[in-house]
């Protein structure tokens, strides 16, 4: 049985992913400097070739999840809020990093009890889809997300010009403080999440941070993979006009 062409996925995807913007631009009712600042942002990022010719496959269908999700985080939203939350989770490891963030910046700006509901809800929708399409190959999954990491520093394979410090700390033979300062700057963020992230933009600014952080300790850091923090700081920048543009009038809803 043949299946799905994944070119054709990841087309689709990245389609679902402009109209989705363009439909919450228009119905935030952006006036046109607003509406200019974003578009002169966005269109060169949409139409960067680098953009559909080098990132892999699995990638658009995991950032039109994480779209959805901070969108539905955005309306208080809880059960589609979970929904997007756990299938972003499922699909890409840095689901797994951006979910804790998710989560205290939703309990901030929504309440306990919703975060509590919507990160059960997510752990129990992600935790299904891992079960159901992760499980079975656990050994190849466990091995990719992880024994990379180890065979890279085993091997020491370090290029200098690379889009990390990880070189640096090799030829200081620091690369044990590697995997400590991830885990502590995601814990430093898991604070700025819950004290700061009240409102989309800035949880989208956080996402980036996080993400850039990650990267940065990395054994490997490839450009394309520096391009989903640009597309969070767009993100956050849609939001922030959207916020902005509430905030000017009643004539324009946020």
């Amino acid at each position: 049985m043949r299946g799905v062409d994944l070119r054709v996925v990841t087309l689709a995807c990245e389609a679902l992913l402009v109209a989705g913007v363009a439909v919450f631009l228009k119905s935030r009712r952006l006036g046109p400097e607003a509406l200019w600042r974003v578009l002169t942002a966005f269109l060169p990022f949409l139409v960067f070739p680098y953009w559909h010719l080098r990132h892999e496959l699995y990638e658009a269908p995991f950032w039109l999840l994480l779209f959805a999700t901070l969108l539905s985080w955005r309306s208080a939203q809880v059960p589609a809020f979970a929904l997007s939350l756990g299938l972003m989770a499922g699909t890409h490891q840095w689901g797994w990093l951006f979910a804790p963030l998710l989560v205290l910046g939703f309990w901030r700006a929504h309440g306990f009890r919703r975060a509590l509901l919507a990160g059960a809800g997510a752990a129990l929708v992600g935790g299904a889809f891992l079960a159901a399409f992760v499980l079975p190959a656990r050994h190849a999954f466990a091995e990719h997300v992880f024994g990379y990491f180890d065979e890279m520093m085993r091997a020491g394979t370090m290029h200098p010009m690379s889009l990390y410090v990880t070189y640096l700390f090799h030829k200081l033979g620091l690369t044990a403080a590697l995997r400590p300062l991830q885990v502590a700057g995601q814990l430093v963020l898991w604070w700025v999440a819950f004290r700061h992230a009240d409102r989309a933009d800035r949880m989208a600014a956080v996402l980036a941070l996080s993400l850039t952080w990650h990267l940065l300790f990395n054994p490997v850091a490839w450009t394309y993979q520096y391009l989903p923090v640009v597309l969070l700081l767009l993100l956050g920048l849609c939001f922030g006009e959207a916020g902005v543009e509430a905030a000017a009038g009643p004539a324009r809803p946020g």
